[in-house]
């Protein structure tokens, strides 16, 4: 459990799970191998939004951005998409299938409680 207290750590694990979102949203939902529901032009967007995130947790750590500083922003960045994830299952409720549901409700809960831990690992004195 050590190992999750120290801030490199964190990004790099943040990064690697990123970079996961990033594969299994473009293949796996936006190619349609699993139906979700939801317009492939979103989840492509959403692929790309985690990409986004891996590639700042990467550049943080091989630039030696300050570890507190890139854990907050990556972990504010990560309750955003999870907001808005919430809100496309929301107003795409209706189209929605149990596959989709089903996944964003766990990445949802993985990715608010990795949030939560690289805040309080962030903050702490």
């Amino acid at each position: 459990m050590g190992w999750f207290r120290i801030a490199k750590n964190l990004l790099l694990f943040d990064g690697v799970g990123a970079c996961l979102t990033f594969f299994t949203t473009w293949f796996l939902l936006a190619s349609e191998v699993l139906k979700t529901g939801l317009p492939v032009q979103l989840l492509m967007s959403m692929a790309v939004a985690a990409l986004s995130f891996a590639l700042f947790d990467f550049l943080a750590l091989a630039l030696s951005w300050d570890p507190s500083w890139s854990l907050r922003a990556i972990s504010c960045l990560n309750g955003c998409y999870c907001s808005f994830v919430l809100l496309t299952l929301f107003f795409h409720g209706s189209t929605v299938s149990f596959v989709g549901f089903s996944y964003f409700l766990i990445e949802i809960i993985l990715v608010l409680l990795l949030a939560r831990w690289e805040w309080l690992v962030a903050t702490r004195r």
